[in-house]
């Protein structure tokens, strides 16, 4: 009887003419590229999740440092000085000069906790004052 069941299904199988394996073939290519491309999307969301973090965190730092300068304001001159910060996120190093009478130039240097370093150049205004002789 098992020898039966067994040659029964053989023949209905055999009799499609090997229907069912393609099917199944199609069936697991479309089932593992979903799989495969659900896992790379996630994998591109993580990092892309870890890169605007890391941004966010550079930018802080960047601004911050720009406030804490303005509150202490060193003396300008024209030779090159440092000041330095440290936060709970990374520090900078700000290496600042005088451009003209009203800007000053700053070239920081940001290192986050995570070893990341990043340079951002701007001027700001140093002498609000201007004469208009």
């Amino acid at each position: 009887m098992n020898k039966s069941f067994i040659t029964t299904i053989y023949q209905a199988l055999k009799s499609k003419r090997g229907i069912i394996f393609p099917y199944f073939l199609v069936y697991l290519l479309i089932i593992s590229t979903i799989i495969t491309t659900g896992f790379l999307h996630l994998a591109y969301q993580k990092q892309q999740v870890i890169w605007s973090q890391e941004q966010l965190i550079i930018q802080n730092l960047i601004t911050t440092a720009i406030h804490d300068f303005r509150k202490q304001l060193p003396p300008i001159t024209s030779e090159t000085k440092q000041a330095h910060y440290q936060y709970e996120t990374g520090k900078v190093t700000i290496n600042y000069d005088a451009y003209d009478k009203q800007f000053v130039n700053l070239h920081m240097i940001v290192t986050t906790n995570e070893k990341i370093q990043y340079e951002h150049m701007t001027k700001i205004v140093y002498n609000n004052s201007v004469d208009t002789s």
